[in-house]
């Protein structure tokens, strides 16, 4: 294994080798971790040795990251490419569904679901459908009372200027999901 993927992201910086020379990095390094460890776990899958716990290691710190911004210029100084970001984290969305790593994909979906929420410019659309996806997630794993709080939040944007005609049946179809699993089949 090299030994920049045999870092843990709590390890200084100085066990990274060459990336401590580089200031400017440095506050990109839990991002480039990250991402490095995210290509090693698909590696791993390819040779038929899945670390689904790689995956979730790299999440987390995506998410601690995010977390730790209060806006878009924040988010900018500390990821290095948010929009390659994001479409890495639709993936895992993707391949946790497709693996049955639920909780992994819900950790995927508040992780875009918090950049979407410090962008510049709010894009309730995007904010809808991942709640809508979101709230799913968390009704097929028996959490029906977080489903409704993720799918109520996002019902307050379902009608702001932006939100297409297809992501307000995405919430709807969401929706009678969650009334159906909740067995309130006549509001359904």
């Amino acid at each position: 294994m090299a030994p920049m993927l045999a870092v843990g992201l709590g390890e200084e910086v100085e066990t990274l080798g060459p990336l401590h020379r580089d200031a400017s990095l440095k506050p990109r390094r839990n991002d480039i971790v990250s991402s490095c460890l995210v290509s090693y776990a698909f590696l791993n899958y390819q040779a038929q040795e899945p670390r689904p716990d790689i995956l979730q290691t790299a999440l987390i710190s995506w998410r601690k990251t995010i977390e730790s911004c209060n806006g878009w210029d924040c988010l900018l100084e500390r990821i290095e490419d948010p929009e390659e970001l994001m479409a890495q984290l639709y993936m895992l969305v993707e391949f946790f569904e497709v693996k049955g790593l639920s909780f992994h994909r819900i950790t995927a979906l508040r992780s875009l679901v918090l950049i979407k929420g410090v962008e510049a410019k709010i894009d309730y659309d995007a904010l809808v459908q991942l709640h809508s996806l979101l709230g799913i997630q968390y009704l097929r794993m028996g959490y029906s009372g977080k489903a409704g709080m993720v799918l109520a939040k996002a019902n307050g944007w379902i009608d702001k200027d932006g939100v297409w005609q297809e992501t307000r049946v995405q919430w709807h179809v969401a929706y009678t999901e969650y009334l159906v699993g909740i067995g309130n089949i006549e509001r359904a």
